[in-house]
């Protein structure tokens, strides 16, 4: 879950409310310094640890620390405001979403937003956009399971192009049908030399 109130949100409440500026710019230092303690709690973590060290632990305390200082505040500030005031919407929304935005303080490999998934929708989304969609239910299928393939590859390290240009080659080869044995395809299976050879350049 997105960490909330986003900029974005703060901004939106302040839009044409020169009063709520200030406001607006201290909430967003105090999100600001959530991601640098997690960001330095994260350069401690050791996810192959069975138990963390002693520098982790202190990480994940004073970041505990912050953002249970963040919503301490948020709380008080609402308490304090009129019942129509602009900026209860985002000090309610980020109270009443309290339980999902802390789950990445006890679980360190769930992110604080979703931002990587937004970027990685945005290409497909322009795509279906500027072909007008999929004329059928099969193309929309084909599409979604080629954006998932292309997108895996791409998180591994791994050029498209040259997976492709490898995966063609080779059903060509096998009389139009897809290797039988996948695990050379796959970036979790495949050898050092082969993800070398279909590394994306740079």
């Amino acid at each position: 879950m997105v960490l909330e109130p986003r900029p974005a949100r703060l901004y939106h409440c302040a839009a044409g409310e020169a009063r709520l500026t200030p406001w607006c710019e201290r909430w967003i230092e105090r999100i600001a310094l959530l991601y640098r303690l997690n960001e330095a709690r994260l350069a401690r973590y050791d996810p192959g640890a069975e138990r963390q060290d002693a520098a982790f632990e202190a990480a994940q305390d004073e970041l505990k620390k912050a953002l249970e200082s963040l919503f301490a505040q948020a709380a008080r500030e609402l308490t304090a405001l009129p019942t129509q005031a602009r900026e209860g919407k985002a000090l309610r929304s980020l109270l009443n979403h309290r339980e999902g935005l802390s789950v990445f303080v006890e679980r360190p490999s769930v992110p604080m937003d979703n931002n990587a998934a937004e970027r990685a929708l945005r290409g497909p989304v322009i795509g279906r956009r500027l072909s007008f969609g999929s004329d059928s239910e099969a193309g929309a299928g084909f599409t979604a399971m080629m954006y998932s393939v292309l997108g895996t590859l791409s998180l591994n390290g791994i050029d498209p192009l040259r997976w492709l240009e490898a995966w063609l080659t080779a059903c060509a080869e096998n009389g139009g049908r897809a290797p039988g044995d996948l695990s050379a395809w796959l970036p979790w299976s495949m050898s050092a030399e082969r993800r070398r050879a279909l590394m994306a350049p740079g």
